[in-house]
């Protein structure tokens, strides 16, 4: 897989993923949804293909 299809993949499922946490809580704040994608990065990053 090509570098900038990877990068796609990756900008795509950190969106989704701060997607899913406004849903949770409509209260959180771009730094804390920040915080939690950057805790979770080795997570999304395994779920690229």
């Amino acid at each position: 897989m090509k570098k900038d299809n990877v990068l796609k993949r990756a900008v795509i499922a950190g969106a989704s993923k701060a997607l899913s946490i406004k849903e949770r809580n409509s209260k959180a704040t771009e730094q804390e949804i920040m915080q939690e994608i950057t805790r979770s990065v080795n997570e999304i990053i395994s779920k690229i293909d």
